[in-house]
């Protein structure tokens, strides 16, 4: 599937379910009492001037603003984009409607970089590490929360195989189709991608 085709399933699926993943994954708490939002939000502490990429809704981009931060978003869904421009902590908020290959900014104009369920979906991802290396300052920080097994792929696949069969009957148009790169499901893969991009390895 074309980069064109995948953008474009990932724009009609988020206008379709606009704030999905803000509620799907915001009610989910680690050992330690914080959302992976939190989680997020806390690991960026010290770092003034962040971008969210693939910001959705707002969701993050929200706890950011309150902590201090002085944000930035960027997604490809306008529907999720106009639910993050209500929120009144982001009226002051920079909020953009864009490709992740292909951000809108001058090179190094911010201090950490975070991207919550997002990274793992875009194709073209070394083109999207090279990007986010431009527009971090050296030294800057990216975090990024993924989901698709990143700790480990078996999970995934075996969902993959039992899903296949139910999904075989389906007319394509209705069928998800495969996002992102398969390397960003594995902690190595994610390394080989961001590490060839100037990164440090993953922490």
């Amino acid at each position: 599937m074309t980069t064109a085709a995948q953008e474009a399933f990932l724009r009609e699926f988020h206008a379709r379910h606009p704030a999905v993943t803000s509620g799907a994954m915001g009610r989910g708490r680690a050992p330690d009492g914080r959302s992976s939002y939190e989680i997020v939000r806390d690991r960026v502490e010290d770092h003034a001037r962040v971008l969210d990429l693939g910001c959705g809704d707002g969701f993050l981009l929200e706890l950011l603003a309150e902590a201090g931060h002085e944000v930035t978003g960027i997604d490809l869904s306008a529907a999720d984009l106009a639910l993050a421009r209500q929120r009144p902590s982001l009226a002051e908020a920079k909020l953009l409607e864009g490709r992740a290959q292909n951000l809108p900014f001058p090179d190094g104009v911010f201090d950490a970089c975070v991207s919550h369920m997002a990274f793992m979906l875009m194709p073209d991802i070394e083109c999207v590490a090279a990007e986010l290396a431009r527009v971090l300052l050296p030294g800057g920080l990216l975090a990024l929360v993924l989901g698709g097994g990143a700790g480990g792929g078996e999970g995934y696949e075996l969902f993959q195989r039992l899903i296949r069969p139910v999904l075989a009957d389906t007319p394509a148009r209705q069928q998800v189709p495969q996002l992102g790169d398969r390397r960003t499901r594995h902690r190595d893969g994610v390394d080989e991608i961001l590490i060839s991009a100037g990164f440090s390895p993953v922490e």
